[in-house]
């Protein structure tokens, strides 16, 4: 169907434009967001999308640390420590081919061309800073930024450097054969530039209905996809900094989803579900499950929804032009489990986290754990606290023809303040009020991947004022 003589007159009537509207929404085809390739149809034996996309994200976020508070008050606080940095180019590769009526067969690759990611000392109030050899001798006045005089990573040894000590080398350069960094430079750590593919994606999509061809019904698609991480998983090493520069997991996941959307004359809101599952974990991934006192080796789940709507402020159904304005937000909670934190690479491998004598088993041997199997260095990935992430994002969706479409966007993101060393002591089996340190009763006891040095209450990392920004171009051709 296509809009009459009514909606083409240059002064058209009140009732000819009512007409038009409704006209040009029962010809429209459904949202970006439940768009579906068919098949087997009497005018779409096949149809087929294929699509590339240019992806950036900049994530920028404070890295805080716990600390007990002095004496006279007690309690734990929470200080500034690290500013964290990371831009991630990417590329997605996506084609889509109708299998059966409004049932689709699609197949995506991401690939990164560039993910980097640099840790440096919180600085961020510029020349309104205060450091610690700036405090006059008796003033309570506390120090408001970070150097090397207060900056509890490098107290810690997590990173090389000379504590307390202002101006002077520090830090490790995975782009630099792990060098420290200059006396001066904010910068602690700066981890290697990594590319690759980062997940192959295979899936299903069906339109269960179609307002494209019921116009009483909503566009209603359920879609499943399998996440396929192939290669080398990431992994850190600070012997070969630069010889693991993979973008991959080493985890295949699952995501189910289903999104729903409605046309009413210009405008077609939407909304969209998804859950995010680790179906299976490689055994050469970081993400290994030691048993005993362990409780959250499987990595992260992730569950969400985005909506908004399309405005079609005009369209040319006729010949298959339109200009929409996608607005949307969305929401999505990180359920707690391991992941790979803002801190990993500066964590993975660090002396400071290296197994100890103790806690032991009955035998003596110490009960703490590295990598995968044969590693005996700390893998970097934590145990994070689940929290909720949430954004916005503005986009310009242009179909020139039959054949082009043409859609750009612009995203804002934030994120709960959360742990990122949250992993417990243990598992008091036998009921004893604690967990043991030593012995056989440790041994069932132990979380092996527990480091009281990031672990413990009062010394955990936190990841707070966490901003994204992204920006998305893609070009698609419909056949």
């Amino acid at each position: 169907m296509v809009p009459s003589s009514s909606c083409r007159g240059r002064w058209p009537s009140i009732a000819g434009v009512a007409a038009c509207l409704l006209l040009v929404s029962a010809s429209a085809h459904a949202a970006d967001v439940t768009q579906v390739a068919t098949a087997l149809e009497e005018d779409k034996p096949v149809e087929a999308f294929f699509s590339i996309a240019y992806e950036y994200t900049a994530k920028r976020a404070a890295i805080k640390r716990e600390w007990e508070l002095a004496s006279t008050t007690g309690g734990i606080g929470t200080f500034k420590d690290l500013r964290y940095a990371r831009d991630r180019h990417a590329i997605r590769l996506r084609g889509e081919v109708g299998i059966l009526w409004d049932m689709a067969l699609h197949v995506e690759a991401p690939i990164v061309v560039s993910d980097t990611r640099t840790l440096s000392f919180d600085q961020g109030l510029g020349s309104s800073c205060v450091y610690p050899d700036q405090i006059p001798a008796g003033s309570t006045e506390a120090p408001n930024c970070v150097n090397e005089q207060n900056s509890s990573t490098l107290r810690d040894g997590i990173v090389p450097g000379q504590f307390g000590a202002k101006d002077t080398p520090h830090g490790f350069d995975a782009q630099n054969g792990g060098a420290m960094f200059a006396a001066g430079d904010p910068t602690v750590f700066r981890g290697p530039k990594r590319y690759g593919l980062e997940s192959l994606n295979i899936g299903l999509d069906w339109a269960v209905l179609n307002q494209r061809k019921d116009d009483t019904k909503p566009t209603w698609v359920l879609s499943a996809e399998l996440r396929f991480a192939l290669g080398t998983p990431m992994r850190f090493d600070r012997a070969v900094p630069g010889a693991n520069t993979s973008v991959n997991d080493g985890v295949h996941w699952v995501q189910l989803g289903t999104t729903i959307s409605k046309r009413w004359t210009v405008v077609e809101p939407y909304a969209s579900y998804y859950w995010l599952y680790p179906l299976y974990v490689r055994d050469d991934s970081q993400f290994q499950n030691y048993r005993a006192g362990q409780k959250d080796w499987r990595p992260q789940q992730r569950a969400g929804s985005y909506f908004g709507f399309e405005a079609i402020p005009w369209e040319n159904a006729q010949q298959h032009q339109r200009i929409s304005i996608d607005v949307r937000g969305y929401i999505e909670a990180h359920f707690q489990g391991r992941g790979y934190s803002e801190i990993w690479e500066m964590l993975s491998g660090s002396p400071a986290l290296d197994p100890q004598p103790e806690p032991s088993g009955g035998a003596g041997q110490s009960l703490m754990r590295g990598g995968p199997p044969g590693t005996t260095a700390y893998p970097g990935v934590t145990d994070i606290e689940n929290f909720f992430s949430y954004g916005g994002q503005l986009g310009l969706n242009v179909r020139v023809g039959r054949y082009m479409k043409f859609r750009g966007a612009f995203g804002v993101a934030g994120a709960q303040k959360h742990f990122i060393t949250f992993a417990d002591a243990g598992k008091d089996v036998n009921a004893s009020g604690q967990v043991d340190q030593h012995g056989a009763a440790a041994e069932a006891e132990v979380n092996p991947i527990h480091r009281p040095l990031i672990d413990f209450v009062g010394r955990r990392y936190v990841v707070d004022e966490t901003a994204i920004y992204s920006l998305f171009l893609q070009g698609m051709v419909v056949f």
